[in-house]
């Protein structure tokens, strides 16, 4: 685990890598999802927010940080992210860029 800044979240998250994010992946499958045994889960403002996922349970148990948002999940994988930024250092958003979307610094 590694913290960095995640483009869809506009801040700093833990990020993890290849191996922890195989274990969210068969730790999510261990936890129940209520809304498959016929009992929806807690009522939130948004849609998008699942606190009781399985995936966002098991991201919290590893990370400490509370996501509700299980798409965001995606996002927190260092494997899918470039290296840093060599003037801002934000990680590239992805291992082919050519620019820092985030600063404009164009790699040479």
């Amino acid at each position: 685990m590694k913290e960095m800044y995640c483009w869809r979240c506009g801040m700093d998250v833990p990020m993890l890598d290849d191996d922890e994010c195989d274990w969210l992946h068969a730790a999510a499958r261990m936890f129940p999802n209520e809304e498959r045994n016929g009992v929806l889960p807690a009522p939130t403002n948004h849609w998008w927010e699942r606190p009781d996922d399985p995936a966002c349970v098991a991201y919290f148990h590893l990370t400490g940080l509370a996501e509700t948002n299980p798409n965001a999940l995606g996002h927190h994988l260092i494997s899918s992210y470039g290296p840093p930024c060599e003037e801002c250092g934000k990680p590239l958003r992805t291992k082919r860029a050519k620019r820092c979307l985030y600063c404009g610094h164009e790699l040479s």
